[in-house]
């Protein structure tokens, strides 16, 4: 009898208050760890991003090194992906940064309504194409690299001298604008690709801040406003003609020079200025 009560003596549990004390100590783990895997999960859509302006920034450079140096021009039909299409390998995912949700796309083409949400427009393609694409996007090209006398707009008005006469601050059509990868001089501060609330931009020195960083304030008076937002720790991710890409605070994109006589524009034009802060 003894054996048998020894053999089946019930064994100690857990008491209520250890139960109690092990549910803390996992619940404080876990709010410990969700900020961290919060960063680590932000910080690997940054460096997605990151990776998409550079390699779009280097398909620009393969299509200039395929055209004797040569930018190619503005057409209202078409978005600066119809020209390189074909150099980033008909991937959609490079034109979208991860911080923008796809389906909130504006269906049948416009401005991204804030800065977590990306454009739509549609243009052909690809050039030599007639078929006409619903592009879905995050981010804009310098419009002053459109190359000032090719192709021009097929609607008759050619879209860059218009740009100059609406107010643009300083650019001087058409001596600002790039025509050739030569005739950019400072190529480590002259952007090609940006985050953006539009496809294309021609930001003036002159431009004021936007009221709201998250929400679209680009118009044709402020262009500056289309790349100026919050969207990857107060600031845009950059692409640049030496071929580098980095990230920016909104308002050092002042700072850096968008068209040929940026900084003799910004001398003359009031412009705001700011300092740099590459990261």
């Amino acid at each position: 009898m003894t054996r048998m009560n020894r053999q089946f003596r019930p064994t100690a549990g857990f008491t209520l208050i250890e139960l109690l004390v092990v549910i803390s100590i996992i619940a404080l783990l876990i709010a410990l760890l969700l900020p961290a895997l919060g960063k680590a999960r932000e910080g690997a859509r940054a460096g997605q991003c990151l990776s998409n302006v550079r390699q779009t920034g280097m398909a620009h450079h393969s299509y200039m090194a395929d055209h004797d140096g040569e930018l190619f021009g503005y057409r209202g039909d078409w978005i600066y992906m119809t020209p390189l299409i074909d150099y980033v390998g008909n991937v959609d995912d490079i034109r979208l940064c991860p911080e923008t949700n796809e389906a909130r796309a504006p269906a049948a083409g416009g401005f991204a309504p804030d800065a977590f949400a990306p454009w739509g427009f549609n243009a052909l393609e690809r050039v030599g194409s007639t078929t006409v694409k619903l592009f879905i996007g995050s981010y804009a090209l310098n419009g002053y690299l459109n190359h000032a006398q090719r192709y021009g707009n097929p609607g008759g008005r050619d879209h860059a001298n218009a740009a100059a006469s609406t107010g643009r601050g300083g650019a001087t059509w058409p001596s600002s604008w790039f025509t050739t990868n030569d005739t950019v001089t400072n190529p480590s501060l002259t952007p090609n690709f940006s985050d953006s609330y539009w496809v294309d931009t021609w930001p003036s020195p002159a431009n004021p801040k936007p009221s709201d960083f998250t929400q679209h304030f680009g118009n044709t008076l402020n262009m500056m406003g289309r790349v100026a937002l919050h969207r990857h720790n107060k600031g845009v991710h950059v692409s640049f003609m030496d071929g580098h890409a980095s990230h920016h605070d909104a308002l050092d994109l002042w700072n850096l020079h968008w068209f040929r006589n940026w900084e003799e524009a910004k001398r003359t034009s009031g412009g705001r200025g700011g300092g740099r802060s590459n990261q």
